[in-house]
């Protein structure tokens, strides 16, 4: 299932498409194997209703890890039924052209699909509306070609006129489409789409770009339905949530029934669904989807226990308790890895405020700027206490953009590492001249001022809070003074992106499996270059030396060497390390038992959809 502009955030490098070279139809199709003898491919933690701890009690939850892509092997299901989930947020818009917050977009995202999808174990590009896509010599025409049969929701067949109007409406100045500056030049490039038959559709690009198979899943929307509000000019408030749901024609699974603010979104079945079974049945099983609103993770995981919900993207916290409750109706999944990290930056803006007060105070920027300051920080951190003791072991070490143990295709290989080890911390700081000069336990600069700054980060977030304080403690050892100082997020992102009064802070970011998607933190222009961002040309040769990688690699088309591209700016940020990583946590989901056909990926940074990696093949069992 297409996720929208989540399948966007979770891509990968490895379609890029050489050649004329046909793209793979939507692979793993429901199969006639007898319901019950389902191949998971999964490891064991624990099977369900083991006793555990001595207790010789049984019925807990089984323990798995995440399936695999070779024993995909769904059964034929049954249908009705429904799926409650728990959602953090209530959506702003219907609009999937508009739409550019999670809560909006996982819902847009199963009304409205894309003309490809992500591969939920490889994030590779995947056929979806589209079933080919290929490009000539230059690189810069791509010829993509149209599932047939495919019609929306009212019934209307799906054509290239509805691929050609959403570019369109994507690129008409006067609607809100955050997918523009993905699909337009420096200059104000835009690409240029030809029909050349109902079911084929040429894409003129302004320059080679290695991810467009990952940026035609962009949702697509009917034209003979939302060409009259694009015309009106007014369809950047169109779709709101108040919108009568029959007005939101779709060629998603899941189609509106109904919202209730501050209770729930109630999706129902798409009849008309193109995608179908081994038995010529049209997906999806489940009659419904219901999206719950609940803003508190605490409340989530006991609507969980108390059977409110079916679903849970659990916290480290939530795992022992889960595993050790009886009568479990649940399985807890352990996928690895998530796409996603903490790490710990500092403030390396030279530039003043209004009233021409620097942001950071200038001895403080000095060391900031130092890159054997951050090196020493990646020492004094330890990266395992932090493991055992805030995610009870369920998190990983972690001291690159891309952790090792995913074994990514983009991952360079042999970076260094600056592990926990305080002494080699103590003697880059004593390189720098930070001393303790007076016997007191804390360094001084050669200017006597003590080395000591604020740390702060995200209040609402209690396991950064943890992760703070633990590095607070750590950096002591080495004799630096850190007042933390956590806020709310909005204020703290008020600091990062406009004040700029802030010296060092620790936050997170969900990841992706392609470089091309962090452009916007790696880049020196970049608005989330965040330890000094929108600077006008690079402020140090490191950063010239990554902002070229970047222009370098989405115009590579071939695979191999595009990898080897992008390996230049990991090595170069490894030394850097504007950004010093702490920890990879675990992708964590429980679901109820009497869900069939889950065959949940670890590649993800919501666990809770990588459970969901193919939900409209999901179906309740009969007992």
């Amino acid at each position: 299932m297409n996720k929208a502009l989540w399948g966007l955030a979770c891509v990968l490098l490895a379609v890029m498409v050489v050649g004329c070279k046909k793209a793979s139809d939507r692979q793993g199709r429901p199969s006639t194997q007898p319901a019950g003898t389902q191949a998971t491919g999964q490891k064991v933690y624990r099977p369900r209703g083991a006793p555990t701890g001595g207790r010789g009690a049984g019925g807990q939850a089984g323990i798995l890890g995440p399936a695999t892509a070779e024993l995909y092997s769904p059964v034929v299901g049954r249908f009705g039924g429904r799926i409650v989930l728990a959602s953090l947020g209530e959506p702003k818009t219907f609009n999937p052209i508009v739409a550019n917050e999670t809560s909006s977009t996982e819902i847009t995202g199963l009304m409205w699909e894309g003309l490809t999808t992500s591969n939920p174990w490889t994030s590779e590009a995947q056929a979806n509306l589209a079933t080919s896509w290929t490009h000539d010599d230059s690189g810069l025409i791509w010829t993509v070609r149209l599932r047939e049969g495919v019609v929306w929701s009212d019934g209307a067949p799906f054509t290239a006129d509805d691929v050609l109007f959403t570019y369109e409406t994507i690129y008409n100045l006067k609607i809100s489409a955050p997918m523009r500056d993905l699909l337009t030049g420096p200059k104000g490039e835009q690409w240029k789409l030809e029909k050349i038959d109902d079911l084929t559709v040429r894409f003129a690009l302004f320059e080679k770009n290695a991810v467009f198979p990952q940026l035609i899943a962009q949702p697509i929307i009917p034209k003979h339905v939302f060409k009259r509000l694009v015309d009106s000019g007014h369809f950047d408030s169109a779709l709101s949530t108040d919108t009568p749901p029959e007005k939101l024609v779709g060629n998603g699974p899941f189609l509106l029934a109904r919202y209730e603010i501050g209770r729930s979104v109630v999706m129902k079945r798409n009849g008309r669904y193109w995608m179908t079974d081994a038995a010529g049945q049209h997906l999806p099983y489940l009659e419904e989807l219901v999206f719950l609103t609940v803003l508190d993770l605490n409340v989530q995981m006991l609507k969980f226990q108390n059977g409110e919900i079916d679903i849970l993207q659990m916290r480290p916290a939530d795992f022992p308790i889960l595993a050790a409750q009886t009568g479990a109706d649940f399985d807890i999944y352990r996928l690895g890895p998530r796409l996603g990290s903490f790490f710990l930056f500092f403030n390396q803006n030279p530039g003043r405020d209004t009233q021409g007060k620097p942001f950071v105070e200038p001895r403080k920027l000095r060391w900031f700027r130092d890159r054997r300051f951050r090196q020493a920080m990646s020492h004094a951190i330890d990266r395992q206490s932090i493991v055992d003791n805030v995610f009870n072991g369920l998190a990983y070490p972690q001291y690159t953009e891309y952790n090792e143990v995913l074994h990514l295709p983009f991952g360079a290989p042999d970076l260094p590492r600056f592990e926990y080890d305080p002494a080699k911390g103590k003697a880059l700081l004593a390189e720098m001249g930070l001393a303790d000069r007076d016997g007191d336990g804390v360094l001084e600069d050669s200017d006597g001022g003590d080395v000591e700054f604020n740390l702060t980060t995200n209040a609402e977030n209690t396991d950064r809070v943890k992760v703070a304080e633990v590095i607070r403690k750590d950096l002591e050892t080495l004799g630096i003074r850190v007042n933390f100082r956590p806020m709310s997020f909005n204020t703290l992102v008020s600091k990062l992106d406009a004040t700029y009064d802030w010296e060092a802070c620790l936050m997170g970011l969900t990841g992706s499996t392609d470089p091309h998607w962090g452009a916007n933190v790696w880049r020196s222009s970049g608005h989330t270059h965040m330890w000094f961002p929108k600077q006008p040309r690079p402020a140090t040769d490191w950063e010239a030396q990554i902002d070229r990688v970047f222009d370098e690699g989405i115009k590579e088309l071939d695979e191999q060497k595009r990898r080897e591209v992008y390996w230049r700016y990991q090595r170069i940020a490894t030394e850097e390390l504007p950004l010093v990583y702490v920890v990879t946590q675990e992708g964590l989901a429980a679901i109820r038992t009497q869900y069939a056909n889950i065959f949940p990926t670890g590649l993800t940074s919501l666990p809770q959809w990588g459970v969901l990696a193919h939900l409209e093949g999901i179906y309740i069992q009969e007992h």
